[in-house]
């Protein structure tokens, strides 16, 4: 019988489990119903979920003593409650790839956006083209002849990125 899984996680303490059921399987004054209620009780407590203590009403009365003594056995092999599973890594082997370096991935980055721009998916974000030409720069329709107080585009310069043309909304 395969006791494995989220199916026996353990709620309590991996010792005080195998101590009560062994106490449990060694009074020999339970019988029957009373045994099969107690070890119930135990299960539905001493695990996260209703596994175990359904595992055991499906067994044959004659059955259940050994099938606890079964779980008991595998004890050190029950995962506690809320304990995280391995990594795939750590399950599977350490089969991973050595880290990438600066460049290459700095050249895989440069030719995944020059693909995404050459598909479009980056033209509402990043519009090819240069802001110091004069086409390029965005004019709204009816800026100019709506009464908007905006002033035509005006060139400037700034240290960082040299000659810079917008739109700039005049002064109140």
């Amino acid at each position: 019988m395969a006791f494995v899984g989220a199916d026996y996680q353990l709620a309590w303490p991996r010792e005080l489990f195998v101590t009560e059921a062994g106490r449990l399987l060694s009074n020999r004054q339970l019988t029957g119903e009373d045994w099969t209620v107690q070890a119930a009780l135990l299960l539905s407590e001493a695990f996260a979920g209703p596994a175990p203590e359904n595992e055991l009403a499906a067994q044959h009365p004659v059955e259940q003593r050994s099938w606890l003594a079964s779980l008991v056995r595998v004890a050190d092999s029950l995962v506690p409650a809320g304990a995280q599973a391995p990594y795939w890594p750590d399950r599977v082997g350490n089969r991973t790839k050595a880290p990438m370096g600066n460049e290459p991935a700095q050249r895989r980055f440069v030719r995944l956006i020059a693909d995404f721009r050459k598909n479009g998916y980056l033209d509402s974000a990043l519009p090819q083209g240069c802001v110091d030409d004069q086409e390029f720069v965005s004019h709204s329709p009816g800026d100019e002849h709506s009464g908007d107080s905006v002033h035509p585009v005006r060139s400037f310069r700034t240290p960082r990125l040299g000659k810079v043309e917008g739109r700039v909304a005049a002064d109140a």
